[in-house]
């Protein structure tokens, strides 16, 4: 069974957790449209405003790479996205402390915040261990008159060291990975996974991703036995597919609502593979 934590990523991060002791992050957290998400197993709100976890990140943050702080605080348009940004930031500090030096952040947006996420990833991680990202089309859509289509999210590939190339390369699943890390190993790709409407492993909690999504990021960086940790795990879509893996599970959200969900679905043996028609009891 995973391990679950209730509180703020940062906080259980700091409190919890040693140095070094997590092979892979898969952070999915909320991405900052000012929106609230209703589901049948669940309830959050993705709109920020000023806390002392944005303050702590932020302060985190400066003292992790003041230049870098500063170019992110040029960039940040508005209270709601330094509040958020600065959140984000003190999980991120914390899931670089507890990586180990092969380890992988894999970090989910879409283009709300996704241009200043990327640059958080830099600032925090350093441009150099920056591996590549992969495309999800998560859905269809309909452009119209005044705007495209909104059909996709990035996931991004941070290293803690360059030997996380080494370690990816040696892994050798290569749905993703291309190259070799002495010459340049990369992370690049495009997936179109969906969860559809009737899928079994639905839940009813927001923003559910497929687990099938996240069983290809799981194999590109862990072996079996390895921790994997989802620090705004939501309904448990990534320990899951870990437990499924035979990988150590670690969750952490802040709702209450979100880990109920996650303990239920660990609870309860769930499809390996989409439900592509919805036909599954």
């Amino acid at each position: 069974m995973a391990d679950l934590y209730l509180g703020s990523a940062a906080a259980v991060l700091r409190s919890n957790f040693a140095d070094r002791s997590v092979n892979m992050v898969y952070a999915d957290p909320p991405y900052g449209n000012r929106q609230r998400w209703t589901g049948e197993a669940g309830t959050f709100e993705d709109d920020w405003t000023w806390s002392d976890a944005a303050a702590h990140g932020w302060a985190r943050l400066r003292d992790h790479n003041s230049a870098g702080a500063d170019l992110l605080a040029i960039v940040a348009r508005s209270e709601n996205a330094r509040a958020y940004l600065g959140t984000i930031a003190g999980i991120l500090i914390e899931v670089r402390r507890v990586l180990v030096p092969t380890g992988t952040l894999w970090l989910q947006f879409d283009d709300t915040m996704g241009a200043e996420l990327r640059i958080l990833g830099d600032v925090v991680f350093g441009p150099e261990h920056q591996i590549g990202a992969v495309i999800w089309h998560r859905s269809s859509g309909r452009a119209t008159r005044s705007s495209f289509a909104r059909v996709h999210d990035t996931i991004a590939c941070f290293g803690r060291t360059r030997v996380a190339r080494w370690r990816l390369d040696r892994i050798g699943y290569r749905d993703f990975v291309h190259g070799e890390p002495i010459t340049g190993l990369r992370v690049d790709g495009f997936t179109d996974v969906r969860l559809n409407a009737t899928a079994a492993e639905r839940v009813g909690y927001p923003t559910q991703k497929p687990i099938a999504l996240v069983s290809q990021f799981i194999r590109c960086a862990t072996l079996p036995g390895d921790v994997v940790l989802d620090p705004t795990c939501g309904s448990g879509t990534t320990l899951v597919a870990a437990e499924q893996l035979s990988r150590r599970a670690v969750g952490i959200d802040i709702s209450e609502d979100a880990l109920s969900a996650a303990r239920a679905r660990l609870m309860c043996p769930e499809p390996t593979q989409p439900d592509l028609f919805g036909l599954a009891a």
